[in-house]
């Protein structure tokens, strides 16, 4: 039981970006030949967004993760 379907890359011509009121963004990609749901995510985390005020608590976090 073969069936073809429909099937297109993700591009920014069928991908929505919205930014909800509390600043996250959500991006949706709509796949209507797939028989599933898919829910990702990412931070911005770690030393590279620590401001000079916050230096050394991505390493402090992480160390305590460790134990």
């Amino acid at each position: 039981m073969n069936q073809h379907r429909s099937f297109s890359l993700p591009g920014p011509d069928n991908i929505t970006r919205v930014e909800l009121d509390n600043g996250i963004t959500v991006l949706v990609y709509e796949n209507h030949s797939a028989q599933s749901v898919v829910v990702g995510g990412s931070l911005n985390v770690g030393s590279i967004f620590e401001t000079p005020e916050q230096s050394g608590l991505a390493s402090l976090t992480a160390n305590a993760l460790m134990r």
